[in-house]
């Protein structure tokens, strides 16, 4: 009954977008005989399947809130480790790598259409997220700079909490520790430990300006 409920859910998400269900269908049920319970719009590549354990549905893809054009592509390339514990939805336009050797963990909610994430090292992303469009996740520097004084940081991985709402534009890099219940506001860079929930944090570099917030949507 659960899965005749999932097929329903993903009938009403082609006529919201527009998009074909009977096509839909056939790319899920290709996906599912290879062992994957995932669901795609058109434009959609994935790339490293085999590394892909979901337990839920993942939808990639399939949905984009109105914002998005019909050639803009979706990309989840992996060659590490997805684990998608929950129900959980990339919008249109998102790209996700995974590098060899790093572990990327959705548990549910979902991201916004364009949003980016590099994960070389380890990304958590908790349950009920709500992660808005234009966002940068980023768990690496990339490269090396050198200056006198410089104070070498041994942080890697991102942990995002349960019930965590990112705004759109934000940037997330290595080292950052975000408890549950907080939110990001829109265009913030944040680094870092934030380890008091339900705070509303922003800024460049961002900094809580309030505790005891709440949230929904």
């Amino acid at each position: 009954m659960k899965y005749i409920s999932n097929i329903v859910k993903l009938w009403r998400e082609c006529r919201r977008a527009h998009i074909s269900f009977s096509a839909a269908l056939i790319r899920h049920l290709i996906y599912r005989a290879r062992g994957a319970l995932i669901v795609t719009g058109p434009g959609t590549e994935i790339y490293g399947l085999r590394n892909i354990r979901v337990n839920e549905i993942l939808s990639v893809g399939l949905s984009s809130s109105g914002m998005m054009g019909k050639s803009d592509k979706t990309v989840l390339n992996v060659h590490g480790e997805l684990r998608v514990t929950g129900k959980f939805t990339l919008f249109k336009g998102c790209r996700v790598f995974v590098d060899k050797g790093g572990a990327l963990l959705f548990k549910s909610g979902f991201i916004n259409f364009n949003t980016n994430i590099f994960c070389r090292n380890s990304i958590i992303i908790g349950d009920d997220a709500v992660i808005s469009w234009g966002c940068q996740i980023l768990d690496d520097d990339f490269h090396s700079v050198s200056y006198s004084g410089k104070i070498s940081s041994r942080l890697s991985g991102i942990y995002i909490g349960n019930h965590v709402w990112i705004g759109c534009n934000s940037v997330i890099l290595k080292g950052t520790h975000i408890a549950d219940g907080c939110v990001i506001a829109a265009g913030s860079l944040v680094r870092g430990r934030f380890e008091t929930p339900n705070s509303l944090i922003a800024g460049n570099p961002a900094v809580v300006i309030r505790e005891n917030v709440s949230w929904e949507h």
